[in-house]
């Protein structure tokens, strides 16, 4: 009789005591968004995602992830589908049991669509500006105030580049980094990576050592939107309240204007972005404007947007 690995007899106790068969498929790996020992969901070479679930009482299971997809059910009650091919980056989902969408337990919760959801990380090939490296590495804090404006207390999360509590005396730049409807000041941290990026610039000589705060996004003032509605353009003249109209004295005043979009975004979304970025061109507003290529509204697209920023900053 072969011998068996310690491995494979730990992965196979855990899995005995969960009461899921062990089911592996070579040409998948497990998700890096599960939570530890989850087998599923898993993903494929071609960047599938691979679920299953037991809920044998359950008379229909479904899979939100992008689109809704229909799962199977066996004879032991395990409920099983494979999905299109995904784009890279991470992604929310859900699990709809009879009608109620739910979370998976298999994954980490994440704070997204105002509420916690599941999430997985599709792995994108050749890149890793966003993978753990044997880089120094700064620290992802957090920090309760009270605020006088909102009555409220808050809480920001701060990143601390490498060697901060070491140089007391040394002043960094700020960087304020807001998250996007439906999430909350833990997004950049949890799902944005923005500590490994940063780590990994830093370390590659890339972007300045530097402070991000990254707070709450929920008590602003209403600002003119009207730029950034329906492709509508830019009206110097009223728009920001007028900062826009003299193109010379904006340029020697503002150091860096920044515009990202991914290609795959909402058209109407898209559209407006883009017009936005032809109306500066039109009026001699000197600016970057970054497209993140086959990327939608997700955080693929701001880790990308971040990674192309932060170099810029602060010289």
């Amino acid at each position: 009789m072969k011998k068996i690995s310690g491995a494979i007899i730990l992965l196979l106790t855990v899995a005995l005591c969960l009461g899921q068969p062990v089911q592996l498929t070579a040409d998948s790996q497990p998700a890096s968004s599960n939570v530890r020992v989850a087998e599923y969901p898993r993903v494929t070479s071609d960047l599938r995602a691979m679920f299953r679930i037991k809920v044998p009482d359950a008379g229909k299971v479904q899979i939100q992830l992008g689109k809704t997809y229909d799962m199977v059910k066996n004879d032991q009650g395990f409920w099983t589908v494979t999905t299109d091919p995904q784009v890279a980056g991470f992604h929310y989902y859900f699990l709809i049991i009879d009608g109620v969408q739910v979370s998976d337990p298999a994954s980490e919760s994440y704070f997204g669509y105002g509420k916690m959801t599941s999430g997985i990380e599709i792995p994108e090939k050749g890149v890793d500006y966003y993978t753990i490296k044997n880089v120094p590495h700064g620290d992802l804090r957090s920090k309760w105030y009270f605020s006088n404006i909102t009555g409220k207390w808050r809480r920001a999360y701060i990143y601390c580049p490498p060697g901060y509590d070491n140089n007391i005396n040394e002043k960094y730049p700020v960087l304020y980094l807001q998250h996007g409807m439906g999430e909350d000041e833990r997004g950049w941290g949890i799902q944005g990576k923005v500590d490994i990026i940063l780590d990994n610039l830093i370390a590659d000589g890339k972007a300045k050592p530097m402070l991000i705060v990254m707070d709450q996004g929920y008590a602003e003032k209403p600002v003119n939107k009207s730029a950034l509605q329906s492709g509508s353009g830019l009206d110097v003249k009223n728009d920001y309240r007028g900062v826009l109209v003299d193109s010379v004295a904006f340029n020697k005043r503002v150091r860096l204007l920044w515009i990202g979009i991914g290609t795959a975004e909402p058209a109407g979304l898209y559209k407006a972005v883009n017009g936005f970025h032809k109306s500066l061109l039109e009026a001699g507003i000197r600016h970057v404007y970054y497209e993140s290529p086959g990327t939608a509204h997700e955080w693929l697209t701001w880790r990308r947007d971040l990674y192309d920023f932060a170099p810029r900053l602060f010289r």
